[in-house]
């Protein structure tokens, strides 16, 4: 496989190769394609550059500052970091099963494991299904990005996962997943799990130019968005990020995106409260 720039690690193992390759000011994770996994700026290692990371950051709309996350694949960690950076009591348990994800994210990613930050070395689903019943609403934002090289790692998008990750939130809180479009069917199986599990409280929120799709799961049936209250949330929080704009961080971009996607026209028609 050609990658632009310059290969400062690859290594190969049962989950296939691994390569982090910098491309100017910029570093990436790939796992033996083009795609790229995660992606730091070597003098700024807390932006968020990829676009389906920036999106992810749109559940910060709908809660307080998070104080403890569930992170379900550790790429790179460009999220963990950023979330580190920006609210100073949150507190992260990441899950990863790949030992040389995680030591490739220690060593080329500028992840350190600490009293906030906790790396699990184990599948995602397994888990959930350990923590559920003792860490029961123990999370107010659970992150799933759990990809392999073959696109959506399926050993984590079943029923019973989201089931178990219903009981790990928090009253009110939110499960953000990046999921792929690249195959229709099977997003739309995951999607269709996910919107039954969580009672149908769900949003959608597509990311530009690309396969993915990040879908926000609420744990309260009865969720309805108070769109007044979010634009005033979006408001704070790009003051409060505002060094992130310039990698199109827009949180009000993305509530004018989701009311698009998930309202129907002759709803929009009418006044928000």
């Amino acid at each position: 496989m050609n990658l632009e720039g310059r290969i400062v690690h690859r290594s190969r193992g049962a989950g296939g190769v691994i390569e982090v390759v910098d491309e100017e000011s910029v570093r990436f994770l790939h796992f033996a394609t083009p795609h790229k996994q995660s992606a730091m700026v070597l003098d700024d290692p807390n932006q968020l550059v990829l676009p389906y990371t920036r999106h992810m950051m749109g559940a910060l709309l709908f809660g307080e500052a998070p104080r403890r996350v569930l992170m379900v694949g550790l790429g790179g960690g460009s999220m963990a970091r950023f979330l580190l950076h920006h609210f100073p009591e949150c507190r992260m348990d990441v899950v990863e099963p790949s030992r040389r994800v995680v030591r490739v994210a220690k060593q080329f990613f500028s992840i350190h494991e600490s009293t906030r930050l906790v790396v699990h070395l184990t599948d995602g689903a397994r888990f959930a299904a350990n923590a559920s019943s003792r860490l029961h609403g123990a999370y107010d934002l659970i992150l799933v990005d759990a990809f392999d090289r073959e696109g959506m790692a399926w050993s984590v998008y079943s029923r019973t996962f989201f089931d178990d990750c219903r009981l790990l939130l928090s009253r009110g809180g939110v499960m953000t997943c990046n999921l792929s479009s690249t195959n229709w069917g099977d997003f739309k199986m995951v999607l269709d799990r996910v919107t039954e599990r969580f009672s149908g409280a769900v949003l959608k929120l597509p990311v530009a130019h690309s396969n993915n799709e990040i879908v926000f799961a609420f744990n309260d049936p009865d969720f309805s968005p108070d769109w007044h209250g979010v634009r005033v949330r979006a408001v704070a929080l790009e003051a409060h990020l505002a060094p992130e704009m310039q990698w199109g961080l827009d949180f009000s971009a993305f509530i004018r995106k989701m009311i698009r996607v998930n309202i129907p026209l002759w709803r929009r028609l009418l006044p928000f409260g």
